[in-house]
């Protein structure tokens, strides 16, 4: 995404994981969204990282991910999985 902005479906899990590519880093701005687009919770760490491991709210549908300074951290792109386990 040329704006740094990800928006995914939850599809069920429990359990969010975020890479960056090798040589990128980011700031974590993650929110969590129910299906009427009501926040549920939201996650911002000033501190650089190439992989967060987060637990995902009950009754989240959408998660909105970005980074809290420059989609320019994101210019390679991310690798995101979702896990069913904590």
């Amino acid at each position: 995404n040329s704006r740094g902005v990800y928006w995914l479906e939850n599809n069920g899990f429990k359990t969010l994981i975020v890479r960056t590519k090798k040589i990128d880093y980011w700031h974590p701005s993650i929110w969590f969204y129910d299906k009427e687009l009501n926040l549920l919770d939201r996650l911002k760490i000033d501190k650089k990282r190439d992989y967060l491991k987060t637990t995902i709210p009950d009754g989240t549908v959408y998660i909105k991910i970005r980074d809290i300074y420059s989609g320019e951290n994101f210019k390679r792109g991310i690798i995101v999985r979702g896990e069913n386990k904590f």
